[in-house]
């Protein structure tokens, strides 16, 4: 038996990053979402800023089974997230790789924060780009 044949490999996945104000029942609204249309949530993080009322969260569905098709998907989103001051978010499909050069990422100071991120967060927010690390 090889290794491939004993290590399940990972489902298609996509991984939501979002942060806005906090508001009251939206991490219940995303959740209702990805089981809507048939989605196995892998994880949801969450975090709330208590000082600023800010609300953080990484959730990450198997969409292997998803009913929506894949170009809905982010306006399906953008019209539950809403829009405003301070709410940013970004949708990230397992099978999309975003590829930087490690001279790239020091030039641009890059690589010492990620590697911090990771750590910590295994997520980083640079320049309007977010980053995820597995």
């Amino acid at each position: 038996m090889s290794l491939v044949d004993v290590e399940p490999r990972e489902p298609r996945s996509g991984t939501l990053l979002l942060h806005c104000p906090l508001r009251l029942g939206l991490a219940a609204s995303l959740t209702r979402f990805v089981y809507e249309h048939g989605g196995r949530i892998l994880y949801h993080e969450q975090y709330v800023d208590p000082e600023i009322q800010h609300y953080y969260t990484r959730l990450r569905w198997d969409v292997s089974g998803f009913t929506q098709p894949d170009a809905e998907i982010a306006s399906s989103l953008d019209v539950l997230i809403g829009d405003g001051p301070d709410v940013a978010w970004s949708l990230h499909p397992s099978d999309a790789v975003s590829r930087w050069s490690v001279r790239r990422a020091i030039r641009e100071g890059v690589l010492a924060r990620a590697v911090w991120s990771h750590i910590r967060h295994k997520i980083i927010v640079h320049k309007g780009r977010t980053v995820v690390f597995d």
